[in-house]
This record gives C-alpha cells, structure tokens and sequence, in this order.
C-alpha cells in the first residue's frame, strides 16, 4: 500500500486502485464483422486508449508519497 493512505481511508485507496485497473485492462469490442465504418472502429480505438491513459494516471498519483502531494498543494497555493 502507498504512503497515500494517510490522505485517504484504505478502503477508498482499494475502490480507486480496482477503478484503475479496470480503466488500464478496458477494451472496446471491435468486430469487423458488425457493420461499423471506419470512423465508428477509429472512435473505439480512441475510447480504449484513452481509458487506459486515465488508469495509468491514477495509477501513478496514488503512488505518489504524502510528502510529495503535500508539497505540490503547498506550491499550488503559492502566489504568483
């Protein structure tokens, strides 16, 4: 388990990481039997890899110490 489970309860670390994972391992149904063009198959390639970009990023915030978070909200709030 990460050092983010200080920011967040394990059980919510557990929910966002099962999330992460089913947005990385996400897949769209491309049969090039159902009739969809070449836009529709394009548009479902796109879907997935997007979903998995997304899980990716999750992934890698809630690896992220609490160190680290803290001091990217700190510098955050720094004025300009």
């Amino acid at each position: 388990m990460s050092k983010f489970y200080h920011l967040t309860n394990p059980i919510t670390e557990k929910r966002l990481r099962m999330f992460a994972n089913y947005l990385r391992e996400s897949t769209e149904i491309i049969d090039p039997y159902s009739g969809d063009g070449k836009m529709e198959s394009a548009i479902k390639y796109a879907k997935e890899e997007v979903k998995n970009e997304i899980g990716d990023m999750l992934e890698e915030i809630l690896d992220i110490s609490e160190e680290e978070i803290l001091a990217e909200i700190k510098r955050d709030n720094e004025p300009l």
